[in-house]
């Protein structure tokens, strides 16, 4: 049977995360997280996205029963228990040489000299190895994800500095070797002007369901393969422009543009490790899930 994940066609944007509530001073009141949920899905939406894949130990997937069915059918829920055995399995040597055991965090709180050394590697050991979990996870599932790339490299930059033992320099090299053909790309995008309620969920299903933006989805896919990068630009913008000028979306859609950070070159594998991060040939874009997380829960807020 073939593989859901590797035959779909569309554009798919990794949601890793995490969503907070917001209290209300004024009503002395917590109103949860769930119910910013359909205002972020729609702003990834926005973004060329069909389908929106959450991990399965993501705290959203808690959220999933009480949505519209016309944008819970949006969501994807993939295991991420395989890409964080891998994750483990390739930062394994440098986990060993940076260990943390209760003697060493003993040691830290009570020296501070070894604390200004130890306290920070393993600090950038935990982005590394969150920032390496998210990127397999999007190559998995063949997905953009929101990856800080600037922080990830110079988190391992940092590492590079500090690590001595062959295993964690080649690792880090490796690393280094596919992040550095990763550069920022504009791209086209809808900008849509809600005005809230069941209509606006009808809104992005309409969006979703018509032909040109499907055919701008299926595009944006193509901005994570090197070879096709310029191609799918000029095609999604085509497709885009046909989309802001149905008569049915005049005045809630315009055409606008966005910045993701893609993989405009081939990393050619050095190693055995470099080999199985390029393999399948997608190159996962990043892009800045937060900014449109962060609109969600203001559209939201402001309706409450």
């Amino acid at each position: 049977m073939a593989d859901p994940i590797a035959v779909n066609r569309y554009n798919r944007i990794v949601l890793t995360q995490s969503i907070p509530g917001w209290y209300s001073k004024t009503e002395d009141r917590y109103h949860g997280a769930e119910h910013a949920f359909p205002f972020i899905l729609e702003e990834l939406i926005a973004l060329s996205a069909v389908e929106i894949i959450i991990p399965s130990s993501h705290q959203a997937t808690n959220y999933i029963s009480s949505l519209d069915p016309l944008l819970a059918k949006r969501i994807k829920v993939i295991d991420d228990t395989d890409t964080t055995r891998s994750t483990q399995g390739i930062l394994a040597p440098i986990e060993l040489e940076v260990p943390f055991t209760k003697e060493l965090d003993y040691l830290a709180k009570a020296d501070q000299d070894f604390a200004s050394y130890y306290t920070p590697l393993l600090s950038d050991i935990s982005e590394l190895r969150s920032g390496i979990n998210q990127y397999l996870f999007a190559v998995k599932c063949q997905a953009e994800v929101d990856i800080h790339l600037l922080n990830l490299k110079t988190v391992i930059s940092k590492l590079r500095k500090h690590l001595k033992s062959p295993e964690s320099r080649a690792i880090l090299a490796t690393l280094s070797g596919i992040f550095n053909v990763y550069n920022p790309v504009s791209c086209d995008a809808l900008i849509v002007h809600p005005d809230g309620g069941p209509e606006l969920i009808q809104l992005f299903e309409d969006i979703v369901r018509d032909a040109s933006y499907r055919e701008a989805s299926r595009e944006a896919k193509n901005l994570g393969v090197p070879k096709k990068l310029r191609r799918a630009h000029a095609l999604i913008r085509r497709q885009l422009q046909k989309v802001v000028s149905r008569p049915a979306f005049r005045g809630l859609i315009d055409f606008g543009g966005r910045i993701i950070t893609a993989a405009t070159g081939i990393p050619v594998p050095s190693s055995d490790l470099a080999a199985q991060l390029v393999s399948s040939g997608y190159l996962p874009p990043m892009v800045d899930v937060k900014r449109a997380v962060e609109r969600g829960r203001r559209a939201w807020i402001e309706r409450i």
